[in-house]
């Protein structure tokens, strides 16, 4: 704990994220919007740099399985009128048993054909969502009942707090022994 006090790294972290916690004060409902928006995407440029950055191999399945849970639960709660927690909870499920899925053929390669095999499950979803547009709304999107929130500065929180979150969990984890073999391999 002592280094970790005394790391500059931890400071400018502490330092953006209190900067960031007081935003909303000073911006509009759209600029909210648009950082809330761009604070998902820095989840997944995150998970992407694990994957890439660590790992050293192309992996396009984060957008397979964020599609899964994503399309998973907007169904349920378009169609079957499911709370929104439950919608959450069965998306994170989804998103689990597709991953399993994926990686159990997926894991036996290496290089370019890692990356096609996740390409390929991303295409078959897509394909999918095109095949089942009864449910999936196809290419013009579905609209969902229930949300989180409408209020943009609520939005805004629960984005930063995921982006916070997501970014302890992915240091951790790339500053731990498994980062390590991840580096290596």
């Amino acid at each position: 704990m002592p280094s970790l006090l005394t790391s500059r790294l931890f400071w400018i972290s502490a330092s953006a994220a209190v900067l960031a916690g007081l935003l909303p004060f000073w911006l509009s409902a759209y600029l909210l919007g648009v950082l809330t928006a761009s604070y998902y995407f820095g989840v997944f440029a995150m998970s992407w740099d694990l994957l890439f950055g660590f790992a050293g191999e192309v992996n396009l399945g984060p957008t397979f399985l964020i599609g899964l849970g994503a399309y998973s639960a907007a169904i349920l709660n378009n169609e079957y009128h499911f709370s929104i927690l439950l919608c959450l909870i069965a998306a994170a499920a989804t998103a689990l048993a597709g991953g399993v899925l994926l990686a159990v053929p997926a894991l036996r390669l290496r290089g370019p054909y890692f990356g096609l095999v996740t390409l390929v499950a991303v295409l078959l979803l897509q394909n999918a969502i095109v095949i089942f547009a009864k449910f999936t709304g196809g290419e013009i999107g579905m609209t969902v009942f229930d949300v989180l929130s409408i209020d943009a500065i609520t939005n805004y929180y629960y984005a930063l707090g995921f982006l916070i979150v997501s970014g302890l969990v992915l240091t951790r984890l790339a500053n731990s022994a498994f980062g390590l073999i991840l580096q290596a391999s």
